[in-house]
């Protein structure tokens, strides 16, 4: 039903319980009944105001484009996901105003699940055409929301990383053990950067750009070593083995997995190009599965090189339409095929 449907009924309502009560109360008066009538009167009038405020809520809407029950439905999601910002992950369940349920598609009445994100407001007010909620925002709320990411830090650090692989190097060893748990979070987009050598080091691990630092050089020593771990040892038929790729799944019998071009295509696809450009790396490469999508988004750090973005999967949903899945948030969603993604190649051995 549209909204100018739901007016119509609306209105013919109010028209019929006003109707009803203004009987009601001239039969009370002219009667001298005041008790047999004075339930029904009640009832009526209680009635009549729901309606009423049915309207407004849908005037309200059609004014600021958000759904009539909005106020219900944004609480009720945040209660859902537990009062936590999906960017910065800090929990906000008690200044439950300051976070908010954000549209990434920018249409204020889609309110399918992979279409809703709750953000903080400092995370909200990035987001594209959204740079106006700064103008409210004053020196507590920041003090808030920082200290509150702050503390996820510091929960982190010192906290120990139990390190199940080798590194030789001493200082990246003290590193990791150290501040592993902490330097792993930043790395999985779990808890935000604070400072720019944080950003610089977030940028190395899921931007692809060259590690500078002794903590970014000690991460990538254990990404590499994980890696390496990650390959088979037991002898596997030679037109079987990796071909130049990464590998970042082996199966239970540990001879069978996968492996992934170490970059992504040069340029974003559409989906039918996207197919044709993995197919053209060779025998058995491929746009990957929407599960095995999932695996290499497990292991994105591992692997190196992807953004922020969504990409493509083999699987389709329709006709026009196939999965992606963002490498941001890790939600897996659908596209119109014709959309520009990035692209990711992936060969079964």
């Amino acid at each position: 039903m549209d909204n100018s449907r739901c007016f119509e009924w609306l209105y013919g309502e109010e028209e019929k319980y006003q109707e009803e009560l203004d009987g009601l109360i001239y039969l009370r008066e002219s009667e001298a009944d005041y008790e047999h009538y004075e339930e029904k009167i009640r009832f009526t009038q209680e009635q009549l105001v729901g309606v009423k405020q049915s309207i407004l809520r849908l005037e309200n809407s059609e004014k600021t484009g958000y759904s009539p029950n909005w106020k219900t439905f944004s609480r009720l999601t945040r209660i859902e996901r537990g009062w936590k910002c999906d960017r910065c992950k800090i929990n906000l369940s008690d200044y439950g105003e300051l976070l908010h349920i954000h549209h990434k598609n920018r249409i204020r009445n889609d309110n399918k699940g992979n279409n809703l994100e709750t953000l903080c407001i400092l995370c909200h007010a990035q987001c594209d055409g959204h740079n106006h909620i700064m103008i409210g925002i004053d020196d507590e709320v920041v003090r808030v929301i920082v200290s509150k990411r702050q503390s996820m830090h510091k929960e982190l650090i010192n906290k120990g990383f139990d390190l199940d692989v080798f590194i030789e190097n001493k200082e990246h060893d003290h590193i990791l053990r150290k501040y592993g748990l902490w330097l792993q979070a930043l790395a999985n987009g779990d808890i935000l950067p604070l400072t720019e050598s944080q950003n610089h080091f977030v940028s190395v691990f899921q931007k692809g750009v060259k590690p500078e630092t002794t903590y970014e050089n000690a991460w990538q020593s254990y990404l590499h070593q994980i890696s390496n771990k990650a390959r088979p040892t037991q002898i596997i038929p030679c037109d079987s083995l990796p071909d130049n790729g990464i590998v970042f799944h082996v199966d239970a019998s540990g001879k069978h997995g996968l492996e992934a071009q170490s970059a992504d295509e040069s340029s974003v696809a559409t989906w039918d190009q996207a197919k044709q450009l993995a197919e053209a790396h060779g025998q058995d490469w491929h746009l990957p599965s929407k599960d095995e999508l999932t695996l290499l988004y497990e292991q994105r750090i591992v692997v190196g090189g992807f953004t922020d973005s969504l990409y493509w999967s083999s699987t389709e949903t329709s006709n026009r339409d196939a999965g992606c899945q963002s490498f941001l948030s890790g939600h897996q969603v659908v596209s119109f095929k014709f959309n520009l993604l990035r692209v990711r190649a992936i060969r079964a051995f």
